[in-house]
């Protein structure tokens, strides 16, 4: 139905993202018509926002072949990909996200937009750790018709309870959705599940066990009161604002600078720092040699935990408390003391003097 290209515009001499859909490939008129509908909505919705943690809009076209919006060119990958991955993140990478989301929420907010779909595939994670908001296909703008107030609009798992009903909607329907991706976030999975029907139900009468309550993870009660605040039922009990939330947040950045990592029972102190995405979680797999060579490091026995205790110590200093799983995820994949010092290289950030990293854990135990 529609592509996305990498582009070069060549008058402000920047790479864009062009979207594409060919009204060819659409089912019947009626779809296209929603689907270019859609796409205006999109580009009147952030074409009033200016904000580091929104994909900018520059420029929205449509003839009888097509639709199309020139858009920022982000190099990343979405949440979803790397919730995928990996769906347990730290503490500190969980606050840094939530953070841009909701410092970006509030500027949306703010211009009298309602995204209506926040979700991980719709939040485009940078190398350098930046969270940005993209897919503003179904927000709601003020003074604009489109699927305004409109039930059933959105993503199930997601959507708060008034999107299922005639009830009326506003700001506080991102609020929730919100809520549900912290919950995701600390407990590796979602409050509502189940098929469409039942997370409807679900989402409309239950309410899940509060994050340190489950059985997926150990997370601090910290975040118990904040989550049942963001999902309640009633609009009128949540936050107030994307911003309520964030400073709500905030209290435990103050209260706990130091965040611990774990990886099997080896604690690792680091200080929360910025998250190398790309250079931990995202990075593929594939292609990879088997190991560089058995030379510089010889045996295949298994890793001992001193092992892990020291390369997690010596990628702590760069890449902060997602080292831990960096190690855990190098050490299940390795068969040699080679191939796993060779994996976390690998995986060392832009930057960094490699030959000296890997002369750093081979001095480590044996």
């Amino acid at each position: 139905m529609g592509v996305v290209y990498r582009a070069f515009d060549p008058a402000i001499q920047r790479p864009v993202a062009i979207k594409v859909i060919l009204r060819k490939l659409l089912d019947h008129d009626r779809t296209a018509a929603l689907v270019a509908a859609r796409f205006r909505n999109e580009a009147r919705a952030v074409g009033r926002l200016s904000h580091p943690g929104i994909v900018a809009i520059y420029e929205y076209g449509e003839d009888d072949a097509c639709a199309f919006i020139a858009m920022e060119l982000v190099e990343g990958r979405s949440l979803g990909r790397i919730l995928s991955h990996t769906p347990l993140l730290s503490e500190a990478e969980v606050l840094r996200i939530m953070d841009q989301l909701l410092d970006a929420l509030e500027c949306v907010h703010r211009h009298g937009v309602w995204h209506r779909d926040i979700k991980p595939e719709n939040l485009i994670v940078t190398p350098r750790g930046e969270v940005k908001l993209a897919d503003f296909g179904i927000a709601r703008v003020e003074d604009v018709a489109l699927t305004q107030g409109s039930p059933g609009v959105g993503t199930p798992g997601y959507m708060a309870p008034e999107q299922y009903t005639a009830g009326g909607l506003d700001h506080r329907v991102d609020i929730f959705a919100a809520g549900v991706l912290l919950y995701r976030l600390l407990t590796g999975e979602v409050p509502f599940k189940g098929r469409s029907r039942s997370v409807m139900r679900a989402t409309l009468d239950d309410d899940p066990p509060v994050p340190s309550a489950t059985a997926t993870t150990t997370r601090h009660a910290f975040y118990d009161s904040i989550v049942s605040t963001a999902l309640a039922k009633d609009p009128g009990a949540r936050f107030a604002s994307a911003a309520q939330f964030r400073d709500a947040l905030s209290k435990r950045s103050e209260v706990a600078p130091a965040i611990s990592s774990c990886v099997d029972g080896i604690e690792v102190q680091a200080l929360a720092a910025p998250w190398f995405a790309d250079a931990t979680i995202t990075t593929s797999w594939a292609g990879l040699d088997s190991c560089f060579g058995t030379t510089d490091v010889t045996g295949s026995e298994p890793l001992g935990p001193d092992v892990l205790a020291h390369a997690c110590r010596v990628l702590a200093s760069q890449m902060g408390p997602i080292a831990a799983v960096v190690v855990k995820r190098a050490a299940g994949r390795a068969h040699t003391r080679a191939e796993f010092f060779h994996l976390l290289v690998v995986q060392s950030a832009d930057g960094v003097d490699r030959a000296k990293l890997r002369r750093e854990l081979q001095q480590g135990p044996v």
